[in-house]
């Protein structure tokens, strides 16, 4: 009769799971404090420590009964230091920072982790009409002593979806056209890391999960009137066309997203 059926509608008295209700509660304070000090004109230092949370809830998509349950909020400590400035009478700009068996929908607290990283930003201006900027990020993101005991995950291991080091450099020169405007040619260069789509040591024993990382070449042509009141750009994004993978879900079958292909767009814009 399909009594106990968990794959039943929920419409279908007989299903396990219809009429059920989790509950979860919490309440959680966020603080932040921030101290900046200006050594130069041209010089800014900042320190920064934040507390910031992920709410916790009830998992929602359960297959049986027992995965009806809540889980906690994510909450992280944030300490943050950095340095903004403007050198060489500002032409170069530079800012850094430092379960049930079968299918299992349940949603987990894994454990705790720690994550450190860097952001640098720079844009040079090394003659008149010429601008270079570039930045670069790395994440070193490492999970501690697993709370819930699976093979699947260990002390050391990143969480799914983050890569190492992502960068990207800049190019674009503003050529005057006489008393009409400015014509602004730009390439943009962006690297981004590869990362495993799974759980580390998922990864290990089934190389398929991991997302390779990808370059990007985007391109764009602005044109701007002398008053800036109209302006009319051609962006080419993914100019060469490259085939590459945004992220990965395998469970009983193996899923992908690709990313965008080349695509062009025409942008006319009016300022009143």
């Amino acid at each position: 009769d399909g009594s106990g059926d968990p794959y039943l509608p929920l419409s279908q008295p007989s299903n396990p799971l219809n009429g059920r209700v989790g509950t979860y509660e919490g309440t959680i304070v966020d603080y932040r404090a921030v101290a900046s000090y200006k050594f130069t004109p041209g010089v800014m230092g900042y320190a920064q420590f934040a507390t910031g949370f992920k709410g916790g809830g009830i998992n929602p998509r359960p297959y049986f009964p027992e995965q009806i349950l809540g889980f906690g909020p994510e909450q992280v400590r944030s300490y943050e230091i950095g340095l903004k400035t403007d050198l060489f009478d500002r032409k170069l700009r530079l800012n850094g920072l430092p379960g049930t068996p079968d299918l299992c929908g349940q949603i987990l607290n894994l454990g705790d982790a720690k994550m450190k990283g860097i952001e640098l930003e720079a844009t040079l201006r090394p003659v008149p009409g010429l601008t270079i900027d570039g930045a670069l990020s790395y994440n070193d993101f490492k999970f501690k002593e697993p709370k819930i005991a699976t093979p699947d995950f260990k002390k050391g291991d990143t969480r799914p979806g983050i890569g190492d080091f992502k960068w990207s450099v800049g190019v674009q020169y503003d050529l005057p056209i006489g008393d009409i405007g400015m014509l602004s040619p730009r390439v943009d260069y962006v690297h981004t890391p590869g990362y495993c789509g799974s759980l580390a040591n998922l990864c290990v024993t089934d190389p398929i999960r991991h997302v390779d990382s990808y370059d990007l070449v985007n391109a764009r042509l602005t044109f701007r009137t002398l008053d800036r009141d109209w302006s009319i750009a051609l962006e080419v994004t993914n100019l060469t066309d490259k085939l590459y993978y945004i992220n990965k879900l395998i469970t009983q079958y193996a899923s992908v997203q690709p990313g965008r292909p080349r695509e062009y767009a025409l942008t006319v814009r009016r300022n009143f």
